[in-house]
């Protein structure tokens, strides 16, 4: 009688699981490791021939390679590949130019799998994604209002304000198939090869002298992304992931994965010189706990918000400036900002333009768009900001510094009301989607805590850096319990 009932329950046992992904990899580890070492001294030394070598091999590998898993592999690859040649394209580090379109075809084609997977999703879940793309379109029907540029230059606007979906698609694509403790892990990885790049290129740019000038006594240079706020968010991002896991209710890190990611992540951090992270850590911190303490979704989601939207406007009171006299002063949250004279200015001149037109802006792609120069120098100089170094017709690099100052000048506070409305949606959203973990909505929260200082996700290069492991890290509630088991 004992031998048959165990034999019946040998028979009912499962086989262990062997997978591609089997955990803790050594060996792939060291591999990822090894490629993104060699990749990060080519670009230092060579960046056209490294990426040139990395585009040919990833070709010739698609030919050989056969399975899921490999392919998954290839592709997590090659979309790693696409921010550093777009971030050294942007920055004039790469040739042609042109080469910074990736980004945009990488997003662009991202929103297929993007629509797919939101289409598989229970009700509640694509009515609140409705919901959003409505709250986004109007807002960019409110800056078509006093459009200035017509439809050559409220098309691309509209594009650049709505493209950095794409990339949690193609998260969700490579993720569609893995348990959700798989996904996270893959996304560790891919965090973990940027960190390392990055980490290389900077100190290689150091110790051959290549600096730019120094910041808190550090040298500044460029990095694998081809600007050090690249770098930063970078860090950012991985310690991001680091404090989530570590803080949601379901963990799938171990131990030393969080002490070597965040240790790798802090390293970055500094080496960039960019305070930044500083900011977003903090905003990423604030809205976990909201999540944990407050009751209900929507109001954790308004509080993540409104740091940004308190931050943004309280900024030319608390460093002391004004539109015009931005390099007169500088303060405690301006410094830590970076650049707070001209970064604040422009806080100050997007108030002007959305107090003048109020409720309405300026008008899409006219006032930090960085579409065209010749059509944001009108918007400029009502701003009050023609003469201002960094904003004028000779020397507008800062013009594209401040993702909600660009919304808040081109749609006006009806606009800026829209926006806030549609990502306090969005992190509600994220919170529904994957509940039991935080990192998704967490990146989001830090993402928007950026936008007072930073393009963020304005940016197509920073969108891919925060967004692409956001999508491979959103897993259901149903995926949770099957990543348990793995």
């Amino acid at each position: 009688m004992s031998q048959s009932k165990s034999t019946h329950t040998v028979a009912l046992r499962r086989p262990a699981p062997t997978s591609f992904f089997k955990q803790e990899s050594a060996a792939l580890a060291a591999m990822l490791a090894a490629l993104a070492i060699a990749i990060g001294a080519g670009v230092a030394v060579a960046p056209l021939p490294t990426l040139i070598g990395v585009v040919a091999l990833s070709l010739l590998a698609t030919l050989t390679l056969a399975g899921a898993s490999r392919r998954l592999v290839l592709s997590i690859g090659v979309l790693a590949i696409v921010p550093i040649i777009s971030g050294l394209a942007s920055y004039g580090q790469l040739h042609p130019h042109d080469l910074k379109l990736l980004s945009d075809a990488v997003l662009l084609t991202g929103f297929v799998p993007l629509v797919q997977a939101v289409s598989g999703m229970r009700r509640e879940i694509k009515d609140l994604a409705l919901l959003i793309l409505v709250l986004m379109v109007l807002g960019e029907l409110v800056g078509a209002i006093y459009s200035h540029g017509g439809l050559g230059l409220a098309v691309p606007a509209v594009w650049q304000d709505l493209r950095w979906p794409g990339a949690i698609g193609w998260g969700l694509y490579l993720g569609s198939r893995l348990t959700a403790t798989q996904r996270v892990r893959w996304a560790y990885r891919l965090l973990v090869g940027w960190n390392i790049c990055q980490a290389v290129v900077a100190v290689g740019q150091i110790a051959l002298g290549e600096g730019t000038g120094t910041r808190f006594s550090l040298p500044v240079v460029s990095g694998a992304f081809g600007h050090p706020t690249l770098g930063s968010i970078v860090g950012t991002i991985l310690l991001c992931l680091m404090l989530s896991d570590a803080l949601s209710p379901t963990r799938f890190l171990s131990r030393r994965q969080l002490i070597c990611g965040g240790v790798l992540a802090l390293f970055v951090v500094v080496i960039s010189t960019r305070l930044k992270p500083l900011l977003a850590v903090g905003g990423l911190l604030v809205f976990i706990s909201s999540v944990r303490l407050l009751r209900g979704r929507w109001l954790s989601a308004a509080v993540a918000v409104a740091i940004p939207v308190i931050f943004f406007l309280g900024l030319p009171f608390t460093s002391g400036l004004t539109a015009t006299n931005a390099e007169s002063g500088s303060g405690l949250v301006g410094n830590v900002a970076g650049h707070a004279g001209p970064r604040t200015s422009l806080l100050g001149g997007a108030e002007k333009l959305a107090d003048d037109r109020f409720p309405f802006g300026w008008g899409l792609g006219t006032f930090g768009s960085n579409i065209d120069p010749s059509a944001e120098d009108s918007a400029f100089g009502d701003a009050g900001l023609d003469t201002t170094f960094g904003f004028s017709d000779a020397q507008p690099a800062f013009r594209y510094d401040s993702l909600m100052a660009h919304v808040l000048g081109e749609r006006g506070w009806a606009g800026l009301a829209l926006w806030v409305a549609a990502f306090v949606a969005a992190l509600v959203l994220m919170v529904m989607i994957s509940p039991r973990y935080l990192f998704p909505a967490g990146a989001m929260a830090a993402a928007l805590t950026l936008t007072p200082i930073s393009p963020s996700m304005q940016d197509p290069t920073i969108a891919l850096l925060i967004f692409l492991p956001v999508g491979l890290c959103i897993a259901p509630a149903s995926k949770l319990r099957l990543g348990r088991l793995r």
